[in-house]
């Protein structure tokens, strides 16, 4: 197994930890396979796609973890007769689309345009309250 020499990288990447190096805008292919040569039997795709997956991996759990928390918000659902006019911390543009479309779920009203992740903290907030009593 051959060991891998920092000294050998640019100057600018020798002071980053491993993942940062990797996670690096100036972590060139040619820098990546310095680090993690590829077995020998690998295809040249495995090598390329190990790449991919290790510059992408904090964007990739970051999107898992938002699909997983709007998947929350399906979940929480709107009363039928939910009175959203009477959210007066609400914006009046918010209210007026909240009542003209009937959201059935919190996850319904985050995909309205103009749902700001602050209303939508509000709603929930206004929801909980009705299912608490």
């Amino acid at each position: 197994m051959r060991l891998f020499r920092f000294s050998t990288l640019p100057h600018p990447l020798r002071r980053l930890r491993l993942r940062g190096i990797v996670y690096s805008n100036k972590c060139t292919p040619e820098i990546f396979r310095k680090i993690f040569p590829p077995p020998p039997e690998a295809p040249i795709e495995a090598g390329e796609e190990a790449e991919i997956q290790a510059h992408y991996s904090g964007y990739l759990n970051r999107q898992e973890d938002q699909v997983r928390r709007l998947s929350k918000l399906e979940n929480v659902k709107i009363p039928e007769d939910f009175d959203f006019s009477s959210i007066v911390t609400l914006t009046r543009e918010v209210r007026e689309k909240l009542t003209k479309i009937r959201p059935r779920s919190l996850g319904q009203a985050a995909r309205i345009p103009g749902m700001t992740p602050a209303a939508l903290g509000i709603l929930d907030i206004h929801i909980s309250r009705i299912h608490r009593k």
